[in-house]
Formats: structure tokens, C-alpha cells, sequence
């Protein structure tokens, strides 16, 4: 009997060492599964956010071609995106000067314009992810051709 007493406790050890492999295995794997399940959310938040500056783009183009003297709104649409804390698109349209040709002012000037669009959003209960996404356009009269590709940029807060 002497002889199996030892037996049994190496055949313990071995059960325990399984157990704690198998243990580390599912915590690694559940580690793995939720930072899947962030990083899916973040691209989903970024996605959202140039969709919004997409129709951030194409309300400033829609204003601007019923008023000519369209200045820019801050718009909400919060209930478009009612998981977000915050939902902002801020349109900017400013007059940088007249069309100067050869040193004088043209007989048919217009305004050269500078647009700035910028989309926000914020998660509910989650301060870290707010992203923002923003289009420029310097020196321009129409937004209407552009609205296919804006030059976007990332700003996690």
C-alpha cells in the first residue's frame, strides 16, 4: 500500500495542473473576446461618426444652394443616434474675401468661402470614447461636388 500512496498524489498534481492550464485558457480566451467586442464598438463609433459628417456635408450643401448667405448652424440630431451622449455636427461657413483678378476687385466677384464641418459623438457612460471626425475646405463656392470623399481626421478624447 505504501507504494500507491505516492501514485495518488502525483495523479493529484497533474489534475490540478490541467484544472489550472484549462483556467487560464477560458480567462484568456474570454480577455480576448471582450477586447474583440470593444474594438468592434470603437470602428462601429467611428463609422457612425463619418456618416455623420457625411450628412453634416451635404446639409451645409443643401443650405448654402437656398441661401447664398448661409453662415453655419451647430445641429443635433440626437434622435438619429439615441445610444450616443452627445451628437453634434457643427457647420462653419465663413467669408475670407473677394476674388481679387490682377490686383482689383473682378466685376463679378463672389465670395471666396472657407467651410469647416465637424462631426462629434459620445457614448453614453464611457467618457474615454468620443470621437470626431472633421472636413475643411478653404477656399471654395460649392460643397456639392465634394460630399463623395471628405478628408476625415480622428480625435479620440
Amino acid at each position: 500500500m505504501t507504494a500507491e500512496r505516492p501514485r495518488e498524489g502525483v495523479i493529484l498534481v497533474c489534475v490540478l495542473v490541467c484544472l489550472s492550464v484549462s483556467t487560464a485558457m477560458v480567462f484568456a480566451a474570454t480577455r480576448q473576446s471582450l477586447e474583440a467586442r470593444r474594438q468592434g464598438r470603437i470602428e462601429r463609433q467611428l463609422r457612425q461618426t463619418e456618416w455623420l459628417l457625411q450628412a453634416g456635408i451635404g446639409r451645409a450643401a443643401a443650405e448654402l444652394s437656398k441661401d447664398i448667405d448661409y453662415a453655419g448652424e451647430t445641429w443635433e440630431p440626437r434622435a438619429a443616434l439615441p445610444e450616443y451622449e452627445s451628437v453634434v455636427v457643427e457647420i462653419r461657413v465663413s467669408k475670407a474675401a473677394e476674388v481679387v483678378a490682377n490686383g482689383e476687385l473682378a466685376d463679378d466677384a463672389a465670395p471666396v468661402r472657407s467651410f469647416e464641418i465637424i462631426a462629434r459623438l459620445a457614448r453614453i457612460g464611457s467618457p474615454v470614447l468620443r470621437t470626431q471626425r472633421s472636413f475643411r475646405l478653404p477656399h471654395s463656392l460649392n460643397l456639392l461636388p465634394l460630399s463623395s470623399n471628405p478628408t476625415a481626421s480622428s480625435v479620440p478624447e
